[in-house]
């Protein structure tokens, strides 16, 4: 037992166990239906993991693809981690300029969820991470008139 528990975590001689994080990061305008949800490439998404207190956290970071997906290769030192879906948080960290959710809120942090465990690779996964963009109080106005006209005309 107490071999089976080495190995999983990783640790010995040559690498042993290989842990993956993954997920998407989209824009999702309620306001604007022509747009409706964008993948978001170039956007920069961090793994932490370790308690919350004064406690050093360890982390791992990536980069979205162009179609919005994350794949993050955790450190070993981190696969050790007993219940890794409950110590470990994904969080959006940077969005790139000139994107509609540039200014978006992206401060709460994803839980993770075990898809699947297989020769010594464990895959985790965030599913998919929706941002909404901050509208303007005059963009909000423009909807709820163009909303207003359509009604209106059927």
């Amino acid at each position: 037992m107490r071999d089976d528990m080495i190995k999983m975590a990783g640790y010995g001689e040559e690498k042993l166990s290989t842990v993956f994080i993954h997920g998407k990061v989209v824009c999702h305008d309620d306001h604007n239906f022509e747009l409706g949800s964008r993948p978001i490439p170039g956007a920069s998404v961090g793994v932490f993991c370790g308690s919350s207190g004064k406690a050093r956290r360890s982390w791992a970071r990536n980069t979205t693809d162009e179609d919005g997906d994350f794949l993050i290769d955790l450190p070993s030192h981190l696969h050790a981690i007993p219940n890794l879906e409950k110590t470990c948080l994904v969080k959006v960290l940077h969005l790139p300029r000139n994107t509609i959710c540039e200014h978006a809120f992206r401060g709460k942090h994803r839980g993770l969820e075990l898809t699947s465990t297989d020769e010594g690779i464990r895959t985790y996964t965030t599913h998919t991470i929706y941002l909404t963009p901050k509208v303007s109080r005059r963009y909000r106005k423009e909807v709820v008139e163009k909303q207003q006209e359509t009604l209106s005309v059927i």
